[in-house]
């Protein structure tokens, strides 16, 4: 994620110009970096801001990085309420890749109780 300039559009063009000149391509919304799917995010919102001052330190290789948490993109993808990122927050609790509890405090947090709600109940909770 990057800091949002004063303009409320922000470009992330140099950063895909410059890796392409390292000989990485771009695959949609993502580039491929030595194999791996990335996805840069502006901060554009407290929010993204929080996601970004908590990001988590990680290695690839012997190269530290930082990526947001699952619990701060399902936030995000929340927000968001595209279909496609429905459908991948679905997925996040399908698979277990998430500390629930935690992002439930996010999205409580963030005011999207009832967003994670109405998702919740249509998409997740399962008829007895």
């Amino acid at each position: 994620m990057f800091p949002s300039s004063q303009s409320m559009l922000i470009s992330l063009a140099p950063i895909y110009e410059y890796l392409k000149t390292l000989g990485y391509e771009s695959e949609g919304e993502f580039v491929v970096i030595e194999g791996w799917p990335v996805q840069f995010l502006p901060v554009y919102n407290p929010l993204t801001e929080e996601a970004l001052r908590n990001a988590v330190d990680v290695y690839f290789g012997k190269t530290p990085t930082w990526v947001i948490s699952a619990e701060y993109l399902a936030a995000i993808m929340l927000e968001t309420g595209r279909p496609k990122d429905r459908s991948r927050l679905i997925h996040f609790f399908e698979f277990e890749v998430l500390d629930k509890s935690a992002f439930e405090d996010i999205v409580q947090c963030h005011g999207l109780g009832d967003d994670w709600k109405a998702l919740k109940k249509y998409f997740l909770e399962k008829e007895d």
